[in-house]
């Protein structure tokens, strides 16, 4: 990753993107203290290469959805290799996902973290719920639009 403060702000790229698994590698993540990155953490661990344990990760069961299993289920929806067991998230990484249909639960942060997924993904990425961002980051599809993602957002009401 380059990292470049610049007169506009913070500026960072992956140099590697085009690379498979884009020099990323799977690596232990103590959840611990950090709950709320888990659905983010778990889109780096698919799409990293080899394992990617996530642990000390069960009170994630406990908020807006079940995410350590909404996860599991998104992730290999999308063609990753992910599974959850107890207080854990295991990854085995793909370089690319196939893409297709997840189940955002109702839950911002795995919708979001669908939503980063889906620039990963060889074929389009149709993510259910994609209201529930109203919750913490109403305007988060259009700046995901401003930085190259693509998201149509159909509003049933």
């Amino acid at each position: 990753l380059r990292v470049e403060d610049t007169k506009e702000g913070i500026k960072a790229w992956n140099p590697n993107w085009q690379e498979p698994f884009g020099g990323r590698r799977g690596i232990s993540i103590d959840a611990a203290q950090i709950p709320d990155m888990v659905p983010a953490l778990a889109v780096c661990g698919a799409l990293s290469q080899g394992e990617t344990r996530i642990f000390h990760a069960g009170r994630l069961r406990l908020k807006e959805s079940d995410r350590l299993e909404a996860m599991e289920k998104a992730i290999t929806a999308l063609g990753g290799r992910a599974e959850a067991t107890g207080e854990e998230l295991i990854l085995q990484g793909v370089p690319w996902l196939s893409g297709g249909r997840a189940e955002g639960k109702n839950d911002h942060r795995i919708v979001m973290a669908l939503a980063a997924a889906s620039l990963r993904a060889r074929e389009a990425v149709r993510v259910t719920d994609a209201w529930s961002i109203r919750k913490s980051y109403p305007n988060f599809f259009e700046d995901f639009k401003s930085v190259g993602g693509i998201a149509d957002v159909i509003h049933l009401g």
